[in-house]
């Protein structure tokens, strides 16, 4: 058992010490919990280890709050949202980053900021964007092309955008030449044949608002002057929607992703909507293949059941294109061979992270997951090898390599959005086990105990409305040193009052009382403090944590 004692009272303790050992505590006391090189000590007369975590291995890129900097560079109607305000892309090209900052998710909200960082800590604005966000950067040698993700302010619908920003000159150019474009999702700039290629949602009338999704199609467009002319190659499949059959080109009745070439040939991501007039029935994406440049398409079938998630990047890591399953749970691989494999994963990507694989010099893969993990592989078709470097309560929007500076970048969202490099030869983690929780009944409250444990010095619990189902497969959770588990306890009928998911307690208490709903779901989470930026020098030092001594 331990008690707290005061701040005075160890201050008292100290005055009976020698006036050279008073001075020289401190400074020791400070050498010894700073943050990344050492654990967290609770320091208590014997100086006891409490919490074998380590400091967080992620540094914050800058000392800037994105989120202020942001509102103060662009117009007043780009307001960026409190929840998913972020940098949705980080691209590097030479000793540069240039970073997509979106008010809100891509298409969600009116807002968009081009930014640039350089390895000298300097963070500056290129320019603000017509857009509502960004959703990819493209950096070929001399140019990095923008897809516009949903024109706004005060563009429309009746054209969409492609940017192109020139490093060497310092030149931002603007593209409005897309015609009836509502989304232009993808792109990317074949060097072989000095040749763009996009991919885009468009309309199949002239009516700019609204327009009916059976009025819409998938596209892909290809120009050889950088964006200035474009040349449609494929568009509508319109086979799924009643009266309007027909044999299309393969690259979705809705809307085409994201485009990329692999083992020369290119691949895009399509995506159709089955309609039964006037209900949706289905919203689906599948991979499409060309061996000829982009003038025909034909769609891939075996190996990709359930269907593919829509919006993520497609992706190339060793001699394999990537994509993910649309439960988000599974890497689905193509090989030279054409061969498509799926991969189970012991975790889950969250939604709307569409950049969420990076691979760093030594070959091996990064992602993040939905419960704010960084998890690095050397071998993406084996579950086990996967393990963890980082563990926090943030949630990670998009992931990048910097060959200039050899870092992961990682970013995340909302109000305390941020930008963290992560230094490769970071360790795994050796996260500690979650408790086993027991959940019972009285009057009218839940409570939640489990035993306490003296490696654990802060648990954190999440509650939902919606089951977990599993979000995390057991048979894969503890391979991959995942440490919460998940629990259903089934109440009587009351309004809902939380949200899926939510960040309940964090509390290194051994027991916790919630409120009865209708029906409510728990897991837990076992560790230390989440491992974001160091420690402030106001928060380093013995005074500022608590101070605990055997009872």
């Amino acid at each position: 058992m331990f008690k707290f004692i005061s701040c005075s009272s160890l201050l008292k303790r100290w005055t009976r010490l020698p006036f050279a050992f008073i001075f020289l505590l401190p400074l020791a006391l400070y050498l010894t919990t700073t943050p990344p090189t050492t654990p967290l000590l609770i320091i208590n007369p014997q100086i006891k280890l409490v919490s074998n975590t380590l400091p967080t291995p992620l540094i914050p890129l800058t000392n800037t709050n994105y989120f202020n900097w942001y509102d103060a560079e662009t117009p007043t109607s780009y307001t960026p949202h409190s929840t998913y305000f972020a940098p949705y892309t980080i691209k590097p090209l030479s000793n540069t980053l240039y970073i997509g900052f979106s008010s809100a998710r891509p298409a969600e909200w009116d807002g968009g900021l081009f930014a640039q960082y350089t390895a000298n800590n300097d963070l500056q604005p290129i320019t603000i964007v017509d857009e509502q966000g960004f959703v990819d950067l493209q950096p070929s040698p001399n140019n990095i092309y923008i897809p516009g993700v949903d024109p706004c302010c005060p563009d429309g619908w009746d054209y969409g955008n492609t940017y192109v920003y020139t490093p060497t000159t310092n030149t931002f150019k603007k593209y409005r030449n897309l015609p009836n474009v509502l989304h232009s999702w993808g792109i990317w700039y074949d060097e072989s044949q000095s040749a763009l290629y996009t991919v885009t949602g468009a309309r199949t009338t002239t009516t700019t608002t609204p327009v009916p999704d059976w009025n819409r199609t998938g596209q892909i467009l290809r120009s050889f002057d950088h964006g200035q002319t474009w040349t449609v190659l494929a568009n509508r499949d319109g086979s799924a929607f009643p009266g309007q059959e027909g044999t299309g080109d393969s690259v979705g009745n809705h809307r085409a992703y994201d485009i990329i070439k692999f083992n020369n040939k290119l691949y895009l991501s399509w995506n159709d909507y089955l309609l039964v007039p006037p209900t949706y029935i289905w919203n689906i994406c599948g991979l499409a293949v060309s061996d000829d440049n982009g003038l025909t398409w034909t769609r891939i079938t075996d190996g990709l059941e359930p269907p593919l998630t829509c919006r993520t990047r497609l992706f190339i890591h060793n001699n394999h294109l990537l994509t993910l399953n649309n439960a988000q749970d599974e890497l689905v691989a193509v090989n030279t061979d054409g061969v498509i494999t799926t991969y189970p994963l012991p975790f889950q990507i969250d939604s709307w992270v569409y950049n969420y694989l990076a691979t760093d010099n030594a070959n091996r893969l990064y992602t993040v997951t939905d419960d704010g993990r960084i998890m690095r592989t050397t071998d993406f078709t084996n579950p086990t090898a996967w393990q963890p470097i980082a563990a926090t309560n943030d949630t990670f929007v998009t992931l990048t390599y910097w060959p200039h500076t050899d870092q992961i970048i990682v970013a995340s969202r909302g109000t305390n959005s941020n930008i963290w490099a992560l230094d490769p030869a970071t360790p795994n983690l050796n996260l500690p086990t979650a408790p086993t929780m027991t959940i019972t009944l009285n009057n009218n409250e839940i409570n939640l105990q489990w035993a306490s444990s003296p490696t654990i010095s802060q648990y954190h619990l999440y509650h939902s409305t919606t089951p977990y189902n599993p979000r995390v497969r057991p048979t894969l959770n503890s391979i991959s040193g995942e440490t919460q588990y998940f629990y259903q306890f089934q109440t009587p009928p009351t309004p809902f009052l939380t949200n899926h998911d939510s960040l309940w307690q964090q509390t290194s208490n051994t027991t916790i009382t919630d409120t009865i709903r209708n029906t409510q779901f728990y897991r837990i989470r076992a560790g230390a403090s989440p491992q974001l930026s160091p420690a402030p020098p106001t928060m380093v030092g013995a005074i500022t944590y608590s101070i605990t001594a055997p009872e």
